[in-house]
């Protein structure tokens, strides 16, 4: 059986917040699986996510990191202007 995880047992092996593991599953930009109302985390099928990204990034050195995510090209990083409002005040 696969082990999976809470959001914030992903945020603490990531070393990341609770808010930006909830920002990623807004935007459909890391794997997420749905429990009802509850979401739930592989942590092998999250870190092969990231490999993949990973090397992509190493095809295009130089490019923002970006992904296609339902036919739209999506950034991968909260500091484009456009994510102004998931990051708060600064």
């Amino acid at each position: 059986m696969r082990s999976l995880l809470t959001i914030g047992q992903l945020a603490e092996q990531l070393q990341l917040s609770v808010g930006t593991i909830y920002y990623w599953v807004h935007r459909r930009e890391i794997p997420v699986i749905r429990v009802g109302k509850h979401l739930r985390f592989e942590l092998v099928a999250v870190l092969e996510h990231f490999k993949d990204l990973t090397r992509l990034k190493e095809r295009a050195p130089g490019l923002p990191l970006r992904k296609m995510v339902n036919g739209q090209d999506r950034s991968l990083t909260t500091r484009d202007p456009e994510h102004a409002e998931f990051r708060g005040k600064e």
